[in-house]
């Protein structure tokens, strides 16, 4: 089974192609809870707001957005609203067996400036005339790798780890541990831990404490003692927290400071 990160590094071809267009009325349901899909789906809703219920959470999705649900993922999704959408379908294999996506489902890209719709709509279009099928691959190819490369680092492509950060910048001066932070999402801590790198680019505890660091850093500018300041953003005190601002950023959390004050 690959994360969607790791596709682009794999020798694969992706067959099955199918796509289409739909317009669902509104408290349209299709419902994967129990059997999963049988094909990877990727979807840009083009008018109106739909559900969706994963293992992970509950969240909607408007006008605009993409969602990537790969083969054997479970969830429920109902419309909000009137909606419509186009749907493209696929399978991806390697040497000729099947590769599966991790059954994440994946989601939230924002498609303000159209592309995603445009080379959605004319693999759609192309599929439908029946054209060069190595001309539809290759579109298809652009579409992934897209998607991949503006999925990497942006957490807000994924809401149910937008969730744990809320939640984790909520309560960042207490000595929560990541188990805590995981089953807020409803995930094992192997899998969350794995996830949130894959959408933040930094560790549960690396994003916790860069807000403890911008929190101390802030009361100290305002003239609070460097030890009262640590001790009130979770650190033990202020010794151990230069050492750990140099160990995460290779600076001087001193001189970091007298620069914010500058």
């Amino acid at each position: 089974m690959a994360l969607l990160e790791n596709l682009c590094r794999m020798d694969l071809s992706i067959e099955n192609i199918f796509a289409r267009k739909d317009i669902w009325e509104k408290g349209t349901e299709h419902n994967y809870s129990v059997s999963g899909r049988n094909q990877n789906l990727i979807h840009i809703i083009t008018n109106g707001t739909r559900i969706y219920d994963t293992d992970g959470g509950s969240f909607s999705l408007g006008s605009g957005t993409l969602i990537l649900i790969p083969d054997k993922a479970n969830y429920r999704t109902v419309t909000d609203t009137v909606c419509g959408g186009i749907g493209i379908c696929f399978d991806l294999y390697s040497h000729g067996s099947k590769v599966l996506i991790d059954p994440d489902v994946y989601c939230g890209w924002n498609d303000s400036g159209g592309r995603y719709h445009s080379l959605i709509s004319e693999i759609n279009e192309e599929l439908e005339a029946g054209n060069n099928l190595l001309h539809i691959k290759a579109m298809m190819w652009k579409l992934i790798d897209s998607m991949i490369s503006e999925y990497n680092g942006h957490a807000e492509n994924d809401p149910v780890i937008a969730l744990a950060m809320e939640y984790i910048r909520d309560n960042y001066a207490r000595n929560i541990p990541v188990s805590e932070y995981a089953a807020v999402c409803h995930l094992s801590e192997s899998h969350f831990r794995r996830r949130f790198r894959a959408a933040a680019g930094v560790s549960p505890i690396e994003y916790r404490d860069s807000i403890r660091f911008e929190e101390t850093k802030r009361m100290i500018t305002r003239g609070m003692p460097a030890d009262e300041a640590s001790e009130k953003n979770g650190f033990c005190d202020a010794g151990y927290m230069r050492k750990l601002y140099r160990k995460r950023t290779g600076k001087s959390f001193n001189s970091d400071v007298r620069n914010d004050i500058v």
